[in-house]
């Protein structure tokens, strides 16, 4: 069958006005996946500029939503029924939220978890003459007679990662269409080498999304696709986007191993734990020496009540210790923190500022807790939430009030911390040296104060001529 993937685009954010993206490595191995199966398929990320989407063409349109895209990717289907195609949508939003998209009666199928074999099993099912839905596991469907939403059991998810097939990076032009770039000048691409995450932080979908089970791929196939992503496509960079690289140390030295002896030269980023990293400097060498540039923490508060509140078993001192064990050996941190936990005020979000400051990452991201759907938090302040437009459910826009914080005061907080962290004279001197650029801190300034004046109001600005009309 005739199958069109769809990534939906973002309302105007950070990533869009650095010029920095990531293709949707969840569609395309969709994608690959399908087209091993015999079917015909095409890819649009409406994320790209200039992208656009012929919806006369394909039997089936599948559609993968993230919270802020899923508005414009209810539009995407309005658009796609009118064109009279089957509609399926899959992603973590739609995964937790299935019977308010089906009952929108723009959706004919949503796709819960991982999507690679409920999607080739559905469209398989579409093109046999005898279609039974309910024989089909992983998928919600709305029951023509009685208009009721069938849940059919959970697919279990796919153990050996290895077997799946490279995504489709060539329909995703991966070369020409996404330029995020490591040490400045090295053009890098994702690969994934594991999915699931052993632990549960409470604003995390992915423990539910992807399952606690942590599936890894080998050394061997890992390095195989860097060595494909280098030679085939010429990329100097890989941005690793497991949820949690580091969660099994030994297969860290292996894999770096390999990328030593192959003498494979390229800088690469990944996500980590504090406690994972001081708990193994000798795996922080070998990532060093195999070329790790930068790591992402959750760091998220010094405060010891609000990081129990995440789950986040750790401390303030296992942070601090474990940025400056990178610092020894040459690896950058991005360090995240949180404002706005249920149990903060003005006062604890002052000192995860200062907090922050203190430590003095290399680079920063500020969040304000969001509520997302399939999170422990969203369960927990469902009642609270007073803002429903998806399209706030940034990271940038607080969406709720809390004990004792407004949601005004959360943004003014988030404003505060990233003026205090990368406008300080220090900072800006050694720009030159580590971080960001200072085009790049201007262009998140710019963005931030932006966006919390005008409300992100352009998310339908340019819908028509996306959707090729």
């Amino acid at each position: 069958m005739r199958v069109l993937l769809l990534n939906p685009p973002f309302p105007s954010g950070v990533y869009d006005a650095l010029n920095m993206s990531l293709p949707p490595m969840g569609l395309m191995y969709v994608a690959s996946v399908l087209r091993e199966g015999g079917h015909d398929v095409k890819l649009a990320d409406l994320t790209v500029k200039g992208q656009k989407a012929d919806l006369s063409e394909p039997d089936i349109i599948g559609i993968s939503c993230c919270t802020p895209q899923y508005p414009f990717g209810l539009e995407l289907a309005r658009r796609a029924k009118e064109e009279g195609k089957v509609v399926v949508m899959g992603g973590p939003h739609v995964t937790f939220t299935a019977e308010e998209t089906l009952k929108t009666g723009l959706v004919d199928f949503v796709v819960r978890g991982e999507g690679e074999m409920t999607m080739l099993e559905l469209v398989d099912a579409l093109q046999g003459e005898r279609f039974d839905p309910s024989k089909i596991p992983g998928i919600s469907w709305l029951e023509g007679e009685t208009g009721r939403v069938v849940h059919n059991p959970d697919r279990p998810p796919v153990m050996d990662l290895d077997s799946l097939p490279y995504p489709a990076r060539d329909l995703a032009g991966v070369r020409e269409n996404y330029k995020t770039y490591l040490k400045r000048t090295k053009l890098s691409t994702p690969i994934i080498t594991s999915r699931g995450c052993p632990f549960r932080c409470s604003f995390c979908v992915i423990p539910r999304m992807n399952g606690r089970i942590w599936r890894p791929r080998s050394s061997e196939a890992v390095v195989d696709e860097i060595e494909h992503v280098v030679e085939e496509y010429g990329f100097e960079g890989i941005i690793f986007t497991d949820d949690n690289f580091t969660v099994r140390p030994e297969r860290v030295k292996r894999t770096c191993d390999l990328i030593i002896e192959r003498k494979i030269d390229i800088a690469w980023w990944c996500m980590s734990r504090a406690d994972t990293i001081l708990r193994n400097e000798d795996m922080v060498e070998r990532m060093a020496e195999a070329g790790c540039c930068t790591i992402f923490i959750g760091l998220e508060s010094p405060n010891p009540e609000t990081l129990k509140f995440y789950h986040k078993k750790t401390s303030p001192d296992v942070n601090e210790k474990a940025i400056d064990l990178l610092r020894k050996h040459g690896i950058q941190t991005l360090g995240s923190f949180i404002l706005g936990a249920l149990n903060e005020g003005k006062e604890e979000c002052e000192r995860t500022i200062e907090y922050a400051l203190r430590l003095d990452p290399e680079q920063c991201q500020f969040s304000i807790l969001t509520p997302y759907p399939g999170t422990e938090i969203f369960d927990m302040v469902r009642d609270r939430i007073k803002v429903r437009d998806w399209t706030k459910y940034d990271c940038v826009h607080a969406v709720f009030d809390s004990d004792r914080l407004t949601a005004r005061q959360k943004e003014k907080l988030l404003r505060k911390a990233y003026k205090r962290f990368y406008l300080r004279p220090r900072r800006i001197f050694n720009f030159s040296r580590i971080g960001p650029s200072v085009k790049t801190v201007w262009l998140i300034l710019r963005y931030f104060l932006s966006q919390l004046r005008k409300g992100g109001k352009s998310l339908w600005k340019g819908c028509s001529s996306i959707c090729g009309r």
